[in-house]
Formats: C-alpha cells, sequence, structure tokens
C-alpha cells in the first residue's frame, strides 16, 4: 500500500529540512514526492509531499512513524504511519 504526507510551512518564515528519516525500514520506504532529497527548503506558505510505501515481509499491521528533522523552532515532527 502507498500514502503520501504533505509536509506545510504555515509559520512566518522559510523551513530548512535536513534530514527525513525512513520509517521502520524495510517495511515502510519513501518512493517519492515533490519533496526531493533532504537540505530542501519549504517556503512561508509553502508545502511539497512525501511518498511511502508500505510493503511488509509477512502480512501484519505496524504502527510507525517518519520523523522529518528541520530548523523549525517547534523542532522535530513525528509523522504517524499505519500499515
Amino acid at each position: 500500500a502507498e500514502a503520501s504526507v504533505t509536509l506545510r510551512n504555515v509559520g512566518g518564515s522559510a523551513i530548512n529540512v535536513v534530514q527525513i528519516f525512513p520509517p521502520d525500514y524495510p517495511r515502510f520506504t519513501r518512493i517519492g514526492g515533490s519533496c526531493g532529497a533532504a537540505g530542501f527548503q519549504i517556503p512561508v506558505d509553502g508545502e511539497c509531499t512525501v511518498q511511502v510505501r508500505y510493503a511488509p515481509e509477512f502480512p501484519e499491521t505496524v504502527e510507525s512513524f517518519a520523523l522529518v528533522n528541520s530548523d523549525a523552532v517547534a523542532g522535530a515532527d513525528r509523522i504517524p504511519l499505519q500499515g
């Protein structure tokens, strides 16, 4: 199964995303999206997407998260995922 997650900047200045940690590899893998590789910027009121694929080796339900590190005031963001 595949899902798309939107990263949105609602703050007053651009956000520099320095790293997106893949969630619970190899069950979840990042497969694309408009955000690009780490080291990108999201402008004020801007957004981009990260596409994730869930492909477990055996049928199972897993809860995990992706971690987005940036220079945002709030620090790292945890994006919950379930497969």
